[in-house]
């Protein structure tokens, strides 16, 4: 039967070895497991090819299967919904970034709490799990998850103001980022010399956004998704970088989109 434990193990073999044909279970089979514990493996198999599938042959595979009690030592899930067999592997699966599947378990009935109460039941691989060998204990709790169950990771890096905040002049990276310039499409259209059609205008509009002015400079003009920190709800954006003014500092970033028919 198939489990996600199959699908990890032939997702392995292809990128390890990247086939002309990739494996799948349409064209080649898991034998039986045969557990040999060395420093290296603890697991192989016999990978055979299905008949017609464009392979021929057999080969041994030996890998390490995770050990339960390994992998999730502190397991513990909470819900507010019932707990069945599918939700305790997609949370368990998601909570520690495993690959569990029902195939790979031996049967268990979750338990059937009250709000807040909490039980443990131990879970285990079925000799035949491709993934998985032992077994863990799993904490249930039916109840709302807590804040420090899913923040694990709390220090987080400093936010920095674009430019040095003492000089005491605007960004213009912040100024310009989040302002909509299709209507001055074509006011900062390039043209010759890489420069705005309309400056003029352009300088007036900003005047009115309270956006500090600035000279003509070099431009040019890209879709969004060719530039990494540009705003990608618009379709284009127009960069003139290493702007300096008395009033203001940094790139000016001019987004616009496209206009059917236009």
């Amino acid at each position: 039967m198939s489990t996600l434990s199959t699908g990890v193990i032939l997702r392995e073999l292809n990128e390890l070895n990247d086939p002309n044909r990739k494996l799948t279970e349409i064209n080649v089979q898991l034998g039986n497991l045969i557990s040999e514990v060395t420093p290296e493996y603890n697991t192989r198999i016999t990978i055979e090819a299905a008949p017609g599938r464009g392979y021929l042959g057999t080969v041994d595979v030996t890998y390490k299967r995770i050990v339960l009690s390994e992998a999730a030592p502190d397991a513990h899930i909470r819900s507010t919904q019932p707990f069945t067999k599918e939700s305790t592997l997609a949370l368990l699966n998601a909570t520690f970034q495993l690959f569990l599947s029902v195939d790979d378990l031996e049967d268990f009935t979750p338990p059937v709490l009250a709000l807040n109460e909490t039980a443990s039941l131990t879970l285990t691989a079925k000799p035949e799990s491709f993934g998985w060998m032992g077994s863990f204990d799993v904490e249930f709790m039916f109840g709302r998850t807590m804040l420090d169950s899913v923040i694990g990771i709390r220090g987080l890096p400093l936010l920095r103001h674009p430019i040095d905040v003492n000089q005491r002049r605007q960004s213009f990276y912040m100024a310009t980022w989040g302002r909509d310039f299709t209507c001055l499409r074509d006011a900062i259209k390039v043209k010759n010399g890489n420069r705005y059609t309309d400056f003029d205008a352009l300088q007036l509009a900003c005047t009115k956004l309270g956006i500090a002015g600035w000279a003509d400079g070099y431009i040019s003009d890209h879709p969004t998704s060719a530039v990494a920190d540009s705003n990608q709800a618009f379709d284009r954006v127009v960069v003139q970088p290493g702007v300096s003014s008395p009033s203001g500092l940094g790139a000016v970033y001019l987004h616009y989109n496209l206009l059917d028919g236009a």
